[in-house]
């Protein structure tokens, strides 16, 4: 005999949209606001109970809690509930900043086949010949602008004459990568650039009078080529690469990350700075000791000397040590890794450069700063102008605690090279800053040095907000940016070729830094700066906006920033689209 399972009577009635007016049974259902209800308890009597009220309905569907009543109109989130976002203008596309933030409208790039990825990794300070590459198309192509070179200037065809490579110029890479390769990570230094795909290859082009792209010889390259070494005769992925030079192109060395924290190095190698135990040049990446598990490396921007540490925050030195600034007690280059007393480090940051003595620019100064993982701050090497802020103008071989109790510090920041302006952020988000300031780069509201550190004098409702600090310059001129969380922007120190991308020029203000005013709309994802012309202190800017469009202002003798045609040698005083 079968089984029979009686369910009764089953019977849902559409009664259409919600009407205030009516009396609703069980079973019926109704739409409000874009969702669907259905009555559990008669309404006779009862009329005016929103489907809302748990007594009488239940939800049956949820919607959207927003309702679209425009053509055009899109449904987002705002982080607390779903929204109506209503159609843009005319020619305007939705452009998303990323995760947490709202979408919005804005008017297309001029070039949006030019959409910008990523800024290079640059050092503090470049040289007179200086080109910017930047990632561009999802990582698919590096495209470059700036002074060109016959036969190492990455764009074939053009003379060292042709000064405007901007606007951007397509570089060429061999091999080609592969349809699912893109680049991850691009780098200039001593005039080549290297960059580095989601495979973990390298590429390298330029200038390689030292070896120093790493092909086993010194053939210059106006292209992009994949390192072969690190392919077929010495297999490694590379996560990360730091360039070191001296002036314009000279002395270029090259350092490699492995995923597996091994150091490789090629190029230049007098002061012992390859770390493999030699002072000769070396055409073919070469091993850095015997490290293994390194995260962090910092090369000084010039005449290398070497800092490199794990996550346990050991450090380990090598290289040129004329100043002491290895912090080893003397003044001996190291040609292997010496580990340092210095522990629980998280980051070091290195500057070294020419200054004026008096009687030439021939003179060498040279000081680093270690960040360790309890806020605190140590510095060791040349003090010119008070840089290393140990309350004195002596140079210090053996790292010394920064003076003034500075404490909780989360990043360290240098301007210049030489002549170095020396900067701490805290966790509250405010900037002390010490050292060289004739330039005023200090944002000390004076002109004065400082061999301690004092608090920054930002703009009003800046201080406690600033989460980035970027240095540049060479010689005595040294510029500095502070970008706070609320998207604002402010500078300070040299500011002679409009590099604030502000309406003033000449040196730091009386009343500390400048804010600088921002293009309309324009959020800054990232931020780079540097001196592209050693002589003439030559500073430049460079903004890439959360929408991928790239800004930059000063220097433009080379179409650094820019087409000269259009911008002249000085570029723009306000950050704008290259």
């Amino acid at each position: 005999m079968a089984n029979l399972l009686d369910l009764g009577k089953i019977k849902l009635v559409w009664r259409g949209s919600y009407n205030a007016a009516t009396a609703y049974e069980p079973d019926d259902l109704v739409e409000y606001g874009g969702s669907s209800y259905i009555c559990i308890a008669p309404t006779t009597g009862n009329t005016g109970n929103l489907p809302t009220s748990t007594v009488y309905w239940s939800l049956m569907a949820k919607g959207a809690q927003a309702r679209l009543t425009t053509t055009g109109d899109l449904l987002i989130h705002d982080g607390q509930a779903e929204t109506r976002l209503p159609a843009g203008p005319a020619d305007q596309t939705l452009i998303s900043t990323g995760p947490g933030s709202v979408p919005t409208w804005r008017a297309p790039s001029s070039r949006p086949n030019e959409t910008m990825a990523k800024l290079p990794r640059l050092n503090d300070w470049g040289g007179q010949h200086w080109v910017l590459p930047v990632i561009v198309n999802g990582g698919k192509q590096i495209k470059i602008m700036g002074r060109n070179v016959a036969g190492y200037a990455l764009l074939a065809g053009y003379d060292w004459a042709d000064f405007s490579r901007g606007p951007l110029s397509t570089v060429e890479v061999v091999p080609r990568l592969d349809a699912d390769d893109f680049f991850t990570e691009v780098a200039v230094g001593g005039y080549a650039v290297y960059a580095i795909t989601n495979k973990g290859y390298v590429y390298a082009g330029g200038y390689n009078g030292y070896g120093n792209l790493g092909h086993g010889d010194t053939t210059n390259r106006d292209h992009l080529r994949r390192i072969e070494h690190f392919v077929t005769t010495n297999p490694k992925s590379i996560a990360g690469l730091r360039v070191g030079y001296d002036n314009y192109w000279q002395y270029t060395c090259v350092f490699f990350l492995t995923s597996a924290g091994e150091l490789f190095a090629c190029g230049y190698g007098s002061d012992g700075q390859l770390g493999n135990g030699s002072t000769a040049n070396q055409s073919l990446p070469v091993r850095v000791g015997t490290l293994t598990g390194m995260t962090g490396l910092t090369v000084s921007a010039s005449l290398a000397s070497l800092y490199a540490w794990n996550t346990a925050g050991q450090l380990w030195v090598w290289g040129r040590n004329a100043e002491g600034q290895l912090g080893l007690g003397d003044a001996v280059a190291r040609s292997s890794p010496v580990l340092s007393t210095l522990t629980s480090i998280s980051k070091v940051a290195s500057a070294a450069g020419g200054y004026w003595n008096g009687t030439n620019h021939g003179s060498v100064a040279a000081m680093a700063l270690a960040l360790k993982t309890d806020g605190t701050v140590y510095a060791v090497g040349s003090n010119l102008g008070g840089s290393l802020g140990v309350g004195d103008a002596n140079a210090r071989n053996a790292w010394t605690l920064v003076a003034g109790g500075l404490n909780n510090v989360t990043d360290i920041a240098l301007a210049g090279a030489g002549y170095t302006s020396s900067f701490a952020l805290r966790t509250d988000g405010r900037v002390f800053a010490w050292g060289f300031n004739d330039r005023g780069t200090c944002a000390t509201g004076d002109f004065t040095q400082r061999n301690a550190p004092v608090e920054c004098a930002l703009p009003t409702g800046m201080q406690g907000k600033i989460t980035k600090i970027i240095g540049c310059g060479g010689s005595r001129y040294n510029a500095a940016f502070f970008l706070a969380s609320d998207n604002r922007l402010a500078a300070s120190g040299a500011n002679n070729w409009g590099n604030h991308g502000a309406s003033w020029y000449g040196f730091g203000a009386a009343n500390g830094a400048q804010e600088v005013p921002l293009p309309a709309g324009v959020t800054v994802q990232d931020l780079r700066a540097g001196d592209n012309n050693y002589a003439e202190a030559g500073l430049a800017s460079w903004l890439l906006a959360t929408s991928g469009e790239l800004y930059a202002a000063g220097y433009n003798g080379y179409g650094i920033v820019g087409d000269t045609s259009v911008r002249g040698v000085n570029g723009s005083f306000r950050p704008c689209m290259v």
